[in-house]
């Protein structure tokens, strides 16, 4: 296996192993830092971003454009930021590849 075969299956199995542990089968009960009553999307990016060694300085989550869309900011020490676009209906295959995603531009933003 090379570098980015061996990467995304460990993306995968990380992704998998905590929606497994976590009973998620999509994002619905998830929401912006500011929704009462939800899970925040943040945390759950902060989660699997710690246990893949991603560093950043700050995650925040936010509305988006319409109910059940959120746009998360990740912001990285070196003052370079990303955004990100959620759904609430995303399950695990969407937000896997948002983690991939993230994955790749933190590799690119921090050479």
């Amino acid at each position: 296996m090379d570098i980015e075969k061996d990467i995304n299956y460990k993306i995968d199995k990380i992704v998998s192993n905590y929606f497994k542990l976590n009973n998620i089968e999509d994002l619905m009960e998830y929401g912006s830092d500011s929704d009462e009553g939800l899970y925040s999307l943040s945390s759950l990016y902060k989660d699997i971003m710690n246990e893949l060694n991603i560093k950043y300085e700050y995650i925040y989550t936010e509305d988006g454009f319409s109910d059940g869309k959120y746009i998360t900011t990740i912001s990285f020490k070196n003052k370079k930021e990303m955004s990100i676009e959620t759904k609430a209906w995303n399950g695990i295959d969407i937000f896997t590849e948002n983690i991939k995603y993230i994955y790749d531009n933190y590799n690119s933003i921090n050479k």
